[in-house]
């Protein structure tokens, strides 16, 4: 899966990388720059919408589409969520939502999220995060554009530490984007 946000959709390709098809959710779940995708223990497909605040879900027969809003911040800024990913157990889905400075997690049987971050440079803080990506053991680990860094919180959401430093130099990084994890 690729998400096309300039063109509000999400791609499919085959393993063989051929084109399969385009989805394109219609009416209340029409797609607006989306940008990160989350793959699902049971199949399903995590589309952080970029453009409304919130994170579809999308089931692996593409017949419901579960619908996660993301509320504004205090000051009524609605979320930019940029990335997202289920917990290995499919029980919790992490969110990220870089214009709050703040990772968001979801309870997926209750619905109930609570939150962590917030902006500033100290371990556990956040400026901007990015992309997220789930480590070993439920490690959550999220690039921090602005701070310069990947930051590592544990899977019960306390913080762990913080890898590299802000800048240009061999062990440094400048506005860190994507990360991966290997088992």
């Amino acid at each position: 899966f690729v998400a096309d946000g300039v063109n509000d959709r999400i791609l499919r390709f085959a393993p063989d990388g051929s084109f399969l098809d385009s989805i394109k959710l219609p009416g209340e779940h029409k797609l607006s720059g989306p940008v990160g995708l989350g793959a699902g223990a049971a199949g399903w497909l995590w589309i952080a919408d970029t453009g409304k605040g919130r994170v579809l879900g999308l089931s692996p027969d593409r017949s419901t589409v579960r619908t996660i809003p993301v509320p504004a911040d205090s000051d009524n800024h609605p979320a930019n969520l940029t990335d997202v990913a289920e917990t290995p157990d499919g029980k919790s889905l992490w969110i990220v939502a870089n214009n709050h400075h703040r990772l968001i997690r979801v309870d997926l049987e209750s619905g109930v999220q609570s939150s962590l971050g917030r902006q500033g440079e100290s371990l556990g803080q956040l400026n901007h995060p990015f992309m997220i990506a789930l480590g070993r053991e439920g490690a959550v680990l999220v690039t921090d554009m602005l701070n310069g860094r990947v930051a590592s919180f544990t899977a019960t959401a306390a913080p762990a530490t913080a890898i590299g430093s802000y800048g240009v130099d061999m062990g440094q990084l400048y506005r860190p984007k994507g990360i991966a994890c290997d088992p």
